[in-house]
């Protein structure tokens, strides 16, 4: 009978160690999971923070064409003027050819900067895009800081030094949210 017993109790120890080896293994692996995910976000936040800044760019792009244009517009009025005078006055004298110069540079100039901003302007267009990926990166976050960082199994992982070990000991992983104690 004690030898009966014997076997039982050994074989409810080895079970309970079976066990523990394999929530530790499952732990290794939802760390693991956790890191994965961790640099699949910071690697999305990198991509918005440069697409912010492209848009930033565009934007400013857009705003010093559309100054650009504005002045352009207002010396070609006067250039305007002046060509009108001189059509009645001397239109072959130098002062009117020159003036004639300038109208067609500015024409030219004016187009470009119309150009520029309907080209800026379109890339702005991004800016729903841009929304869109950043409204999916939050959900993603809060997703991810739900699960690897606030709940009952992260807690688990960081009390269960051989997981802990496993994960967060190798290279800068460390520094992470998934191995943070916080």
């Amino acid at each position: 009978m004690t030898s009966h017993l014997t076997i039982k109790y050994s074989f409810l120890i080895i079970s309970c160690f079976a066990m523990s080896l394999a929530h530790g293994n499952n732990l290794i692996h939802f760390g693991n999971q956790c890191l994965v995910q961790e640099a699949q976000l910071n690697k999305a936040k990198l991509r918005l923070d440069q697409l912010a800044q492209t848009k930033n760019l565009n934007r400013i792009k857009a705003n010093q064409a559309q100054e650009n244009l504005g002045y352009y517009q207002d010396k070609k009025a006067h250039l305007e003027m002046a060509i009108t005078e001189c059509a009645e006055t001397t239109p072959n004298s130098a002062y009117c050819h020159q003036t004639r110069r300038q109208y067609n540079e500015l024409n030219r100039l004016i187009k470009e900067q119309d150009n520029t901003t309907d080209i800026a302007l379109n890339r702005d267009k991004s800016n729903l895009t841009y929304e869109i990926n950043q409204a999916n990166f939050h959900t993603r976050q809060a997703n991810f800081l739900a699960l690897c960082r606030d709940s009952d199994t992260h807690y688990a992982f960081i009390q269960n030094s051989e997981a802990y070990s496993a994960v967060c000991l190798k290279g800068e992983n460390k520094e992470t949210i998934t191995c943070s104690l916080f």
